[in-house]
């Protein structure tokens, strides 16, 4: 009986066909290798804590600073005392300020707000005595009132965090209205009635933090490092079995795998900074764990490029391939396991002690060893005709598969290199107190500077919301009988945003979180009303306190929401607005006239701000995310242009390596950075109001982003490739094909920008980028005339045709045998680096073309759905 077939695209059939093909047999791949991987590291993968515990901790620990600063806010002699509704402000800035289950975040968020509200503080001392024996009143009022507005603009136009700004004015207005209300009859130290409880606050939250276990950044950073080197470990042997057995499988294990890597690099960055105000006193734990997370953030870029080239190697099946394989076969798998070691002694050594010096040289003879094979199995694999190649070999594209298989090579070698590098570094030193304190110097320096024009309009818009928002505290009936007017200014001050999605995302999140939390409030207090429960008693008391915290645990396990978690985080601490609020008024007011006025200031204030934000100099988020577009793009081409301009202008490359570098290194930090403002700018954008028939096109752009990442890594890889390439080493054929195709992928990309620069011809853009490409191509292979032009119907045809990868082997095959006679011949140690560089900057150039026509067809579609939008 014949045995069942094997699935079709497993790896036994790629094996089966390779070998019926071959004749030959592919390389054992090691069953201890996954073991030996797996087993390479000291410490086991660590057990990361699941995202339903993460909530839980976090609302529990949320839960304990609310139910602290509750007890402060509803004791007896607080609020008998004359501090003149301020008391709420300790549980909603403890419940706000707990951000993150690690004491870090919580450190550096409680620091931020203390320092705004020192700073309101000590500003509305500041304008209240400075007009306090201003007479008479009236003149004093409007004099207070310009001087607040004054005041306002200068806090708002400050270079500090967005938080800072809401905390600082609002500290200020709550200290200096009332005093401007009660006639200046308060005494002088009345605005810190508002910043006691603001620091009470934040002391719980950092006590919540604290207690019964205190939950370090650090400590889970070092989690995420053993666990980023598991991860590692995963994807160096999925690409390795990728390439080994040609596994499409593999390679999207891989992928997947990256996927996952790349979050928790992310994940790292944000709790590297949280880290470093935990161990402010221990600096050098810190900076092992600073270059801990570099280093891995430098391999990124190296496994990217070896998973991009090794997809073009998981269909190659041909006997060349099979041999050389077999040849480097155990120094490909030496070379892993030496990465791996690196990556182990990052994530196992202590935190003074340096990276093991035998590690570089380890890495390095592993290296020399690969591409000593690389080398022998060239020389043995001779491409002229008459080599070791049949018939059917020979017509089968087998340059576009040695193309695709060095390129491979030229990627592990990168993350080798990577790893050396890093292990040669020195140990990070602190900086000593002179530089810090020149540092601090500076800081405060630019904080008290001039702010720029587009600093000044936002603040001025900030300014102008709480001016409309001040006509309530000259109104006789609002300063009398509703003192909760002051909730309207502390909406507006927390609605400050950057533009105006953000704004109508926090303004929508704070009416429906007010509405939400009023609601539960007015529920309860009516209830324990009808219950008999008395707030002057202190069984009483207790029973507001649990109703409040239980609410504030229920809405903190919503918190970690991105699009949801400020609704309930503001629907937290609401019910506290509200009962606390109930309880200031000593009976004189019911429960539903409490909620309801506070419920009103908050819309109010919220709608305020969005109108003006709305209607005076719009920052549009959609114009933020095609503006990082543009910069996206701009990115792309200098880093192209940065790469191949050695090859265009034919010069050395000695005279232009440093520079390259620089530039390059500068356009890959402007691409990653403007590609992650745009992921961030889009759920903004889309909650802004369209006042057309169609949404932002949210799914459109994310495929263009992917698009825009995959080329910057092509990118990338194509620098690092020229960066090795010698001119003079370099084949008489390359440098014509390299300066048509980049000649070509510029005009393409000048093409994209000019046409995003004019919105209305957009719809053109993949026409131009083909012609551009088809014309520049086809010229430099004398294929096309470039006086002549192609019918729009048949430009994606001749686009295909142009680039196909047979075309690119043809030319290059014109001088392949003088090509590798030379690298035969030659016993230089660097001559395989450049084999290896050349192969992949083709390999990057033939991809890179691909990539462009792809992202511009992309964003076409994104345009045309923005223009129908427009017009709908």
């Amino acid at each position: 009986m014949a045995s069942p077939a094997p699935k079709r695209g497993s790896i036994s059939t790629m094996l089966s066909a390779s070998r019926h093909y071959a004749g030959l047999h592919l390389p054992e791949i090691h069953p201890e290798f996954r073991s030996d991987m797996t087993q390479l590291s000291k410490v086991s993968r660590p057990r990361m804590q699941t995202i339903w515990g993460m909530k839980v901790e976090w609302a529990l620990r949320t839960s304990f600073a609310a139910a602290l600063t509750a007890t402060y806010a509803v004791h007896p002699e607080v609020q008998s005392a004359d501090w003149d509704h301020a008391t709420v402000f300790a549980p909603v800035l403890a419940i706000a300020c707990v951000s993150g289950p690690n004491l870090g975040a919580t450190l550096h968020h409680a620091w931020q707000m203390w320092t705004a509200t020192v700073i309101g503080c000590f500003a509305s001392m500041v304008v209240n005595e400075t007009l306090r024996p201003v007479q008479p009143a009236w003149l004093r009022e409007l004099l207070t009132c310009f001087l607040f507005l004054l005041t306002v603009f200068f806090l708002c136009s400050r270079p500090w965090a967005l938080v800072q700004k809401r905390v600082s004015v609002g500290v200020m207005l709550c200290g200096t209205i009332p005093m401007s209300v009660s006639g200046h009859e308060k005494e002088w130290w009345f605005p810190w009635t508002t910043g006691t409880p603001c620091t009470v606050g934040l002391l719980a939250s950092v006590l919540a933090m604290l207690l019964p276990v205190p939950h370090f950044a650090y400590r889970e950073l070092r989690r995420r490092l053993a666990h980023q080197a598991a991860t590692q470990r995963q994807v160096l042997q999925c690409q390795y079995h990728s390439v080994a057995s040609a596994s499409r499988a593999q390679h999207v294990a891989a992928a997947h795998l990256l996927e996952g890597f790349r979050d928790n690099l992310a994940a790292m960055r944000g709790l590297l900074s949280a880290a470093q105000h935990e161990l402010f006193l221990c600096p050098r734990r810190y900076g092992r764990l600073k270059r801990s997370v570099t280093f891995f953030e430098t391999q990124l870029t190296a496994l990217r490029s070896l998973q991009v080239t090794a997809q073009s190697n998981t269909g190659i099946n041909s006997a060349t391939h099979v041999k050389f394989q077999k040849v480097t076969d155990s120094s490909w798998r030496a070379s892993l396991k030496a990465v791996a070691d690196a990556v182990n002694e990052v994530v196992t050594a202590e935190a003074e002690q340096p990276f093991d010096e035998n590690l570089a040289s380890e890495l390095e003879a592993a290296q020399k060893a690969l591409d000593d094979d690389v080398a022998n199995a060239r020389a043995e694999i001779v491409y002229p005709q008459g080599s070791l190649y049949n018939e059917d070999e020979h017509n089968a594209d087998h340059f576009v598969e040695h193309i695709n298989r060095m390129a491979s090579y030229f990627a592990l070698n990168e993350l080798i290199v990577a790893c050396v590098k890093m292990c040669k570094l020195p140990a990070a030193v602190h900086p000593p107190a002179r530089r810090r304190l020149l540092q601090t110097a500076g800081r405060v320096r630019r904080w008290l500077s001039m702010p720029s024009l587009a600093m000044a309009k936002e603040a001025f818009k900030k300014t102008l919301s709480l001016g409309v928002l001040s006509i309530f505290a000259w109104i006789p009936e609002m300063r009398e009988g509703r003192p909760e007017f002051m909730w309207g200014f502390i909406a507006a001050c927390f609605v400050f945003s950057d533009n105006e999605g953000s704004s109508i995302n926090t303004g929508i999140g704070r009416i429906v979180g007010t509405l939400f939390g009023g609601m539960v409030g007015l529920i309860a207090l009516n209830c324990l009303s009808q219950l008999n429960v008395q707030h002057y008693e202190t069984g009483g008391l207790v029973v507001y306190v649990i109703v409040c915290v239980s609410w504030t645990t229920f809405c903190s396990l919503m918190r970690s929401s991105p699009r949801h978690g400020y609704t309930a985080t503001v629907a937290g601490f609401s019910i506290y607005i509200m009962v606390v609020g109930k309880l200031e008024s000593f009976g004189q007011k019911t429960a539903h006239d409490v909620v309801l006025h506070r419920i009103q200031e908050q819309f109010i204030g919220a709608s305020v701000y969005i109108l003006v934000e709305m209607l005076l100099w719009r920052r549009s988020a959609r114009e933020k995310v095609n503006d990082e577009q543009l910069s996206i793009l701009r990115a792309i081409q200098t880093s192209f242009k940065t790469a191949v301009a050695p090859h265009l202008a034919f010069i050395a490359k000695q005279e232009s390596k440093v520079g390259s570098l620089i530039e390059t290194a500068k356009a890959e930090r402007a691409g990653n950075q403007a590609v992650e403002t745009a992921k961030s700018g889009l759920v903004a954008a889309s909650s802004e109001p369209t006042f057309w028939s169609k949404s932002f096109p949210f799914s459109q752009y994310q495929r263009l982003l992917h698009s825009e990442e995959k080329a910057l890594r092509l990118t990338h890889t194509l620098a690092a490739a020229t960066r090795d390439a010698a001119i003079e080493e370099i084949d008489e054929m390359v440098p014509t094909l390299v300066a048509s195709y980049s000649a070509a992928a510029s005009k393409s990309l000048e093409a994209v920008i000019k046409k995003m620069e004019q919105w209305e011809a957009m719809g053109n853009s993949l026409c131009e980028i083909c012609r551009f490409t088809v014309d520049s191509g086809a010229h430099a292979h004398g294929t096309l005339d470039l006086e002549s032009t192609l019918p729009e119907s048949e430009v994606i045809a001749a686009a295909l045709a142009l680039f196909d990868l047979q075309n690119a082997d043809g030319l290059l095959r014109i001088g392949a045998s003088k090509h590798f006679e030379r690298f035969v011949a030659t016993h230089k140690p660097t001559s395989n680096s450049y084999a290896l560089s050349v192969n992949a900057m083709l390999f990057c150039l033939l991809n890179f073309t691909a990539t462009m026509v792809e992202l511009g067809d992309r964003l076409r579609v994104v345009q045309a759905t923005e223009r129908a939008v427009l017009h709908a």
